[in-house]
């Protein structure tokens, strides 16, 4: 249900009707404030569930990877069925385990794409914070707000104004999150519970000194805390990053089949990599770093001011004005940042997904005999004996058979190395052309230089219509 403006309808000539202005009693004030709570509470709540559910993507895929490593291999999962003495549970749960795996991810990617889209709650951070910004300015009077021609029924139309904007902008993103919530008239407890310092109950004009305590102070702390968190984090994953994919090099250093467990820390390091794009880690701190420096800046310079210059509302403004907009630069720059991080964490763990699910898939499942059941296929060891040269082949270097036309042809030991053919089809093309530098047109005489005799040279490389007409035979 949307919410409506109180007054939408409302006179502005009829002063008896006119309402009250930076109170608990503002419309206006209430319906900013309305929306900024609206959109925290679903942009908090759409980024726990965000991460969560993309958490327990990357678990999952983790954990597979591990029991893939140990069960999927036939040899592995008898042994551990000889030692268990448990043998049809464990290949009962292996073969359960390949169709499983591979549709919890797919189905779990699916849900959350769906109902905890990457960018929900980032819009829905922005919107929230730009209408902060906006009551900000409102109720001290600073940027558009200043203007002393303006009425203060006209100001409150610009303060909806902008909310309204925010929605409109927030709806066009087509976000398929319900954000509206049941409308009540708010309280100042709503609204301070929302506000950066409890004394600050959201609605009254507010000094100068209130600005900074209720602020500016609490905001520069926030980009603190956060920058040194940032950091901190992002060193414990790099640190463990390294640690891991240096295990898989170690691992893969001892051979005698320890390879196959190198597996394990490549999906271990895919899975902390893309946790790293997920929690944003390494990425903002940057940009609040500078951000915490504007503000010392602004907040010097006023600071050099008299209390009588403070004091006037004109440097006030200007004040408000330069502080917010450094605010604004820094939720934009946000916003691009987690934009692009989000997607690209999407798009990371969807490879990871689709990896993970055609690794299981491409799992070779051995034919049962004559008179061997399905039960008896399963602790079956499926070795390369069991497969034709071919099939050796090609489950043991993964290749493609290559093309006629690709296939080399297999020189003689012999041969110059310019007169090595390049493909099979190009070859028969030249003998059939007469194209190759190396060959003698078909038909053509050579003088021999000892006897002064002309001999027909032999036709050893027949074209493809000799070859169809069976004319390419020697005698």
């Amino acid at each position: 249900m949307d919410l409506k403006d109180p007054t939408i309808a409302l006179d502005e000539t009829n002063s008896a009707d006119e309402p009250e202005y930076r109170t608990i009693k503002d419309p206006a004030l209430q319906y900013a404030w309305q929306y900024y709570i609206t959109y925290d509470t679903v942009s908090t709540t759409q980024k726990m569930r965000h991460n969560r559910q993309r958490r327990q993507i990357i678990l999952l895929g983790f954990v597979a990877t591990v029991i893939a490593v140990f069960l999927v291999p036939l040899p592995v999962a008898n042994f551990i069925a000889s030692m268990t003495g448990f043998s049809d549970f464990i290949m009962r749960i292996r073969w359960i385990f390949l169709v499983a795996a591979p549709i919890s991810l797919s189905a779990m990617m699916a849900y959350t794409l769906q109902f905890s889209p990457s960018m929900a709650w980032v819009v829905h951070r922005v919107g929230a914070e730009k209408i902060r910004r906006e009551i900000y300015l409102y109720r001290m009077d600073a940027d558009g707000y200043s203007d002393t021609k303006l009425t203060e029924f006209k100001k409150q139309q610009m303060l909806r104004e902008v909310v309204n904007v925010t929605r409109e902008e927030i709806e066009k993103i087509d976000v398929p999150i319900p954000a509206h919530r049941v409308t009540k008239t708010l309280t100042e407890a709503d609204v301070a519970a929302k506000t950066d310092d409890k004394a600050d109950q959201g609605f009254l004009p507010l000094s100068a000194t209130e600005y900074m305590d209720y602020r500016v102070i609490p905001q520069r702390t926030w980009y603190v805390n956060k920058i040194n968190e940032d950091y901190q984090n992002l060193r414990r994953i790099r640190t463990r990053i390294l640690l891991v994919g240096g295990l898989g090099t170690l691992v893969a250093a001892f051979g005698n089949g320890w390879e196959q467990y190198v597996a394990i820390t490549t999906a271990g390091v895919a899975a902390l990599t893309t946790y790293t794009q997920l929690k944003l880690y390494g990425q903002v701190y940057p940009m609040y770093h500078s951000t915490v420096g504007k503000l010392d800046a602004v907040v010097a310079e006023w600071m050099g001011l008299s209390h009588s210059l403070r004091d006037e509302p004109e440097h006030r403004a200007s004040f408000v004005k330069q502080i917010e907009n450094i605010f604004n630069d820094e939720r934009l720059k946000w916003m691009d940042q987690a934009t692009q991080a989000m997607v690209n964490g999407d798009q990371s763990l969807m490879r990871n997904v689709s990896d993970w699910t055609r690794g299981f898939g491409n799992q070779p499942v051995p034919e049962p005999e004559a008179g061997e059941s399905k039960k008896d296929v399963s602790r079956r060891d499926v070795s390369e004996s069991d497969l034709p040269i071919d099939a050796q082949a090609i489950v043991l270097t993964d290749t493609p058979i290559p093309a006629l036309d690709e296939m080399p042809i297999v020189a003689d030991e012999a041969a110059p190395i310019g007169d090595m053919p390049v493909t099979l089809l190009e070859a028969l093309e030249q003998d059939s052309t007469g194209a190759s530098s190396t060959e003698l047109p078909k038909g053509e005489y050579e003088q021999d230089d000892a006897s002064g005799e002309q001999e027909k040279l032999v036709d050893l490389h027949p074209s493809p219509e000799d070859l169809r007409n069976g004319n390419g035979k020697l005698d």
